[in-house]
């Protein structure tokens, strides 16, 4: 499989799935309540703060910080064999984004949820368009050639 397919079908995944998000958004207008925590002093507070500051909690349902995460795991996935180590590396630090997007009151969990779908929902679907992969394992024969079995006498 050429590197431009999966390349196209990584920018494909995040525009569609941002198409969509756009739309859900649209469809589903959320906020995030914040009134009742209290931000710790010091550094971590400040970081708090900070991305309180830049990513207001509207537009939660469902999580683009999901989704986009779920679509470049997946592609780290599939290159685990080009690039071993770091893809992995990669992986699990990507994996820490789905609890600090909740610990960070950025989203619920039904929004984390709804983000991985819908991250998975598109990689694959464009994936499917893009690349055609072949669905049949390499080990058996396509449908319709099997040989018929043979009697012996």
């Amino acid at each position: 499989m050429s590197s431009f397919r999966r390349f196209l079908t990584i920018g494909f995944a995040l525009i569609f799935s941002q198409l969509f998000l756009d739309l859900a958004y649209i469809l589903f207008q959320t906020n995030v309540l914040r009134d009742d925590v209290t931000v710790p002093d010091g550094f971590s507070g400040w970081l708090v703060t900070t991305v309180w500051g830049n990513d207001l909690p509207f537009n939660g349902y469902p999580s683009g910080h999901c989704t986009w995460t779920t679509i470049a795991i997946i592609a780290l996935f599939r290159l685990r064999r080009v690039m071993p180590k770091t893809a992995w590396i990669l992986m699990g630090w990507l994996c820490l984004i789905y609890p600090a997007t909740v610990m960070l009151r950025q989203h619920y969990l039904m929004d984390v949820y709804a983000g991985i779908f819908v991250g998975f929902a598109t990689y694959w679907a464009c994936m499917f368009i893009i690349e055609r992969p072949k669905l049949v394992p390499s080990m058996e024969p396509p449908l319709g050639r099997t040989k018929a079995p043979q009697l012996q006498d």
